[in-house]
């Protein structure tokens, strides 16, 4: 591998074996893409989707403490309001 410059590691304390592991576990370290994780919904997906369809409020908040799955709940949600979901197309 290339030495790019200033690196996140400093090579000379940590040892090559950690380095290269850790290198292997985080390839978008170096612009390879990361694992692809399975397609899920957590059980808040279907809630969200049922609240923006009612119109009550253009909006939802979807709140909790610090990684807890807010935005891994939440994306499954833009993408499928962006497909073909009736919300998408009757809102301003």
């Amino acid at each position: 591998m290339a030495d790019r410059g200033p690196d996140i590691f400093d090579r000379v304390r940590l040892p090559p074996e950690i380095d290269a592991h850790l290198r292997e576990v985080n390839p978008w370290w170096q612009g390879l893409p990361g694992r692809v994780l399975p397609p899920y919904r957590r059980w808040v997906f279907a809630t969200m989707l049922r609240r923006l369809d009612a119109k009550v409020a253009p909006a939802i908040v979807l709140r909790g403490a610090r990684q807890v799955g807010k935005t891994r709940s939440s994306t499954p949600v833009r993408k499928q309001l962006g497909r073909s979901s009736p919300t998408s197309s009757t809102r301003p």
